[in-house]
C-alpha cells in the first residue's frame, strides 16, 4: 500500500508500506450428539498467523526551510529526498479454541439454543528500527539499529443464546443475544538513544481485548425458489444494523438471470 501527500513543488512525500501475511487454520473434532430432544455439538479450532510489514516515509524537501519557531529562506532548489519511520514489524498469533453448542427441541416449531467458545489467544511482537536522515531518531550508541519484542495471552469465554419459532415450514422467526472478543494488538514506536532490551518486554503493553455484546432480532422464509432473510441487530451504545436479503434457490433460474 502506498499513499501520497503532495505539497508545493519541489516537496513531496509518500509512505510505503509492503507486507505479507500467512495465516493457517484447521478445525476437527466436531462432532454432534442426538439424545432425545436435545442436540449437542462440541468441537475445535486452531488458527495461526505471521504478519510481516515493512514501513519508510520519503519526502523530498525544497532548500528553503519554514517551521513554527521560524525558518530560513533558501531559494526553491531541491534538496534531495528524506527517509522517515523506517522500521520493520512481525506479529505472530496463535488462537485455539473449544465450542460447545447444545439445542433443545422444546416442541416441534420452538427452539432453545445455548453455546459457548474457549477461547485462548497468544501474541508474539518484534519490531525494528532504522536510523533516517529524514528525522532526528538514533539508533542506541554503538548499534545501527533498535529491535523490540514483547508477548501476551489472552483467555476469554464468547457465547451465544437463540429462540427460533417456526410458525410454518417455510417461515421462522428468532432472537439472540451473543457476546463476542478479539484479542488484543500491539501498536509501539521506538524510542530513540535506548537499547531493545530496555524497551522490551513488560515495557510495551499490547492494546486491550475488544469485547461486544450484540443483540439480534429477524425472520427468516422460504419459498418455492427464494430463500429471503429480514434482520436487525443492536450493540449497546451504537446505532442499529438493518439487514435484509434473498437467495434464489433453483440454479437454471440463476443461470437463466445471468445470461
Amino acid at each position: 500500500m502506498t499513499t501520497h501527500a503532495d505539497t508545493d513543488a519541489p516537496a513531496a512525500e509518500a509512505t510505503r508500506t509492503k507486507g505479507r501475511i500467512r495465516p493457517f487454520q484447521v478445525s476437527g473434532g466436531s462432532e454432534q450428539i442426538a439424545a432425545g430432544p436435545f442436540d449437542f455439538v462440541t468441537g475445535v479450532n486452531y488458527f495461526y498467523e505471521d504478519a510481516e510489514s515493512a514501513t519508510v516515509t520519503v519526502n523530498r524537501r525544497g532548500t528553503s526551510t519554514f517551521t513554527p519557531a521560524g525558518g530560513l529562506p533558501n531559494g526553491n532548489a531541491d534538496a534531495g529526498l528524506f527517509r522517515s519511520g523506517d522500521t520493520h514489524t512481525e506479529q505472530k498469533s496463535n488462537s485455539f479454541g473449544w465450542f460447545n453448542s447444545a439445542t433443545w427441541h422444546a416442541t416441534q416449531k420452538f427452539n432453545v439454543t445455548v453455546g459457548a467458545r474457549l477461547a485462548h489467544d497468544a501474541k508474539d511482537y518484534e519490531q525494528t528500527r532504522f536510523p533516517s536522515n529524514g528525522d532526528n531518531w538514533a539508533p542506541a550508541p554503538g548499534t545501527s539499529s533498535t529491535t523490540v519484542t514483547s508477548d501476551h495471552s489472552w483467555t476469554d469465554v464468547d457465547w451465544r443464546g437463540t429462540l427460533d419459532y417456526h410458525f410454518t415450514e417455510n417461515l421462522m422467526t428468532y432472537a439472540t443475544v451473543s457476546k463476542a472478543y478479539r484479542a488484543g494488538q500491539y501498536s509501539y514506536t521506538i524510542a530513540a538513544l535506548i537499547p531493545g532490551p530496555a524497551q522490551s518486554g513488560d515495557v510495551i503493553q499490547p492494546i486491550p481485548p475488544e469485547k461486544v455484546v450484540n443483540y439480534e432480532i429477524g425472520a427468516r422464509t422460504t419459498l418455492s425458489i427464494v430463500r429471503a432473510h429480514s434482520s436487525m441487530s443492536w450493540v449497546p451504545g451504537t446505532p442499529r444494523v438493518i439487514s435484509n436479503g434473498c437467495t434464489v434457490r433453483d440454479s437454471s433460474i440463476r443461470r437463466a438471470r445471468s445470461r
